[in-house]
């Protein structure tokens, strides 16, 4: 009568144990060396929209209930404070 195996091979433990090792060099997805300005989701355009859209909300809507010390460093920075309105 032949004898069977008390346990499978592979399955979990296989796969930890893959996952444990270290992936050789020239299949790394990030290597020593490389530039990392690679990922640009947004364009320097794009970008100078948002910050003008961002200004432009702060000067059409403004800030309210702004604690002191902010309204001390953005007066500083050119912002108008209008008492009760705040910012």
């Amino acid at each position: 009568m032949m004898k069977r195996p008390t346990r499978r091979s592979g399955g979990r433990s296989a796969r930890v144990a893959m996952r444990a090792t270290p992936l050789a060099e020239n299949v790394r997805p990030i290597q020593g060396g490389m530039n990392s300005n690679a990922y640009k989701p947004l364009s320097d355009t794009d970008i100078l929209r948002i910050h003008h859209t961002a200004l432009d909300a702060l000067e059409q809507i403004g800030l309210a209930n702004t604690p002191q010390s902010g309204i001390d460093l953005m007066v500083k920075a050119g912002a108008i404070f209008g008492g009760e309105y705040g910012l």
